[in-house]
């Protein structure tokens, strides 16, 4: 069950996204403050994230998923 529902996220999310719109292309599973904070404090692997130009912060999808689902459980 888990497995379909990553891999339907992974046919419906972008390669590459701005993390902004994580919020909404999760539908609310995983937040954007959320995965900011755990950056700030090293929690999350540096390659996850791509910056473009000065301010945009991109989400690399593939890795994203990946770094996720080890942390995610059934219910």
């Amino acid at each position: 069950m888990m497995n379909d529902s990553i891999m339907k996220l992974r046919s419906e999310m972008p390669a590459l996204f701005a993390v902004t719109e994580l919020d909404r292309l999760t539908g609310g599973g995983f937040r954007r403050r959320t995965l900011l904070n755990l950056k700030s404090l090293g929690r999350v692997p540096s390659d996850i994230f791509i910056r473009s130009g000065a301010r945009k912060l991109l989400i690399d999808r593939d890795k994203f998923l990946h770094w996720w689902t080890e942390r995610l459980r059934e219910g």
